[in-house]
């Protein structure tokens, strides 16, 4: 374990890919005035299978295997750096949700959700299913890029897409979850904080799996 910060030295070295670089800034989707904010993240997961699908390409699966590290390390150190990528780009959105809750001239988002701690929490649930399906599918054989992002992919945006229609089709969660009012912070917050604890033990347990997987793949 004690060389795995040279791993994920090499992972943003040698695996990134562009869009690292430039997805990010998707961030600034969240100045829009009216918008369903949800599409800004789903590059995120664009810019993860670009960064496999590139490294497959590339042959980087083999050629880290081949180094002296053990094969879940090759794993653990990718999914720090898939946690790492997602973390970043809902941090670096934070401003951009503030800043566009106060220009909007319309006073509130008309198209899906606003960007509060709710939805916030559904973009964490979303990185936690693509990351548990994603992990294990990829390096069950070490190079099912294609077939990973279908399945995950999927998966994510079927999420996107219910959250989103729940919020506006039942007054409930129409009332607490999409606005800025400070009665349902609370909620809005504890849900923030459920889904932080559900994204964390989903891509833990994916990446184990995952590990488990590739510690039999024969490269």
């Amino acid at each position: 374990m004690n060389y795995m910060g040279s791993l994920l030295y090499k992972e943003f070295t040698l695996a990134r890919h562009a869009t690292v670089l430039i997805f990010p800034l998707f961030g600034l989707m969240l100045l829009i005035p009216s918008y369903p904010y949800t599409v800004a993240f789903i590059y995120t997961c664009l810019e993860i299978f670009f960064i496999f699908l590139n490294g497959r390409e590339n042959k980087d699966v083999l050629f880290t295997a081949l180094l002296p590290v053990e094969k879940r390390d090759v794993v653990r150190a990718r999914t720090l750096m898939i946690v790492i990528i997602q973390l970043f780009n809902i941090l670096i959105s934070v401003p951009f949700a503030l800043i566009g809750r106060n220009i909007n001239p319309l006073g509130e988002n008309t198209v899906g959700i606003e960007a509060n701690a709710a939805f916030y929490a559904i973009i964490l649930i979303m990185f936690a299913i693509f990351n548990a399906l994603f992990l294990p599918i990829f390096y069950k054989t070490g190079y099912s890029a294609g077939r990973a992002l279908c399945f995950a992919g999927g998966a994510a945006s079927l999420w996107l897409i219910a959250a989103e229609v729940a919020v506006q089709l039942i007054p409930a969660l129409k009332t607490n979850l999409d606005n800025w009012l400070a009665a349902g912070r609370p909620l809005r917050l504890a849900l923030l904080g459920a889904a932080a604890l559900i994204y964390f033990a989903a891509t833990l347990t994916a990446s184990r799996r995952a590990q488990a997987l590739f510690e039999r793949v024969d490269l």
